[in-house]
């Protein structure tokens, strides 16, 4: 079997990871993540399926449908009564509820999966603009004068404690980054500033759904 390759960074370290009737290849280089129904691999719903025509009954009609008797999974559609055959399987409303379940509870863990790999991606990028982007700039003339001119107007004392001195400026957003109006930073003290990374950090893996 030919190796995967991620579609975008091209990497061939893939993880396989199934979860309920889905499938998932995921990229451990840029966290990148395709999702695919369990039919490709070559089964319907389950490892067993045993997909069957039934006879729907509810109050005074009825309706032939599809059903795997062995997992309870209705695909849609209805057909005709005659392709029922002599054996009549009545469909099995108990099992599908159970297989609704079952179902909602692959649903949650594919979406908590899919937010992880969100997240992941995220940091990574971040990661990345904050290498090659952010402290190139940090590291320019224009934003030392910046620097000083914000320190010199909160007088060099921390606006979010309010007592101790500002040895950092912080970007109140990153909107403007390299053209940044001054009233978007302001002076901070070092103990304030990692509180407030961390606050944020917490802000946007509770976005992410991220315990």
């Amino acid at each position: 079997m030919a190796s995967l390759n991620c579609n975008s960074c091209k990497s061939k370290d893939i993880t396989k990871k199934i979860i309920g009737d889905y499938f998932f290849h995921i990229c451990n280089n840029c966290f990148g993540l395709i999702s695919n129904h369990k039919a490709n691999l070559g089964y319907l719903c389950c490892d067993k399926s045993n997909i069957q025509y039934v006879l729907f009954a509810k109050e005074k009609s009825s309706h032939v449908v599809k059903q795997c008797l062995s997992c309870g999974f209705k695909p849609s559609g209805m057909f005709k009564k005659s392709l029922l055959g002599d054996k009549v399987h009545l469909f099995n409303a108990a099992l599908y509820s159970y297989y609704k379940k079952k179902q909602s509870k692959h649903d949650k863990e594919i979406n908590k999966l899919k937010s992880f790999y969100a997240y992941k991606r995220r940091c990574r990028l971040k990661s990345e603009w904050f290498e090659e982007e952010y402290n190139e700039y940090l590291s320019s003339e224009v934003w030392h004068y910046k620097r000083e001119r914000v320190l010199k107007r909160d007088e060099k004392i921390c606006r979010a404690c309010g007592i101790n001195e500002a040895t950092q400026v912080h970007h109140l957003s990153y909107r403007f980054v390299g053209n940044e109006p001054l009233f978007d930073l302001v002076s901070i003290c070092a103990r304030c500033h990692d509180k407030i990374t961390q606050l944020d950090e917490n802000e946007v893996k509770n976005n992410f759904n991220i315990e």
